[in-house]
């Protein structure tokens, strides 16, 4: 997290990243809120509670969501950019070169239902 040696602690946040079924929690959540007639969190904010398991080695869950709530916005960002950059995934880009040109280049592999079944 970021740190500025006058005025902010260092932080150590430790989450996971989400599965299918913690998507799937959040919108149970989300909708659960809505037609209970209360106000619903940001997505981001509902996220951050599955995801976020220790503030500091803090794991108590209540504490965790006084944190989320209370969060700095440059710590949202920080801690969102270091879960996309580390966001498990497949890459399917591929770099190329040409065999007549010798050129360059970056093409996304085409992932459809001939990938999978040439012959259809």
């Amino acid at each position: 997290m970021p740190k500025n040696r006058d005025t902010d602690p260092e932080l150590t946040i430790r989450y996971r990243h989400m599965t299918g079924h913690d998507e799937v929690e959040v919108t149970k959540i989300s909708e659960r809120k809505k037609k209970q007639g209360f106000q619903t969190d940001n997505l981001i904010t509902q996220r951050y509670r599955q995801q976020i398991v220790a503030v500091n080695d803090i794991t108590d869950k209540t504490k965790i969501q006084m944190f989320i709530q209370k969060m700095p916005t440059r710590y949202s960002l920080a801690l969102r950019r270091a879960m996309d950059d580390n966001e498990p995934g497949i890459s399917m880009k591929q770099h190329i070169q040409c065999p007549h040109c010798s050129e360059e280049s970056e093409v996304s592999m085409p992932l459809g239902a001939s990938f999978f079944w040439p012959d259809s």
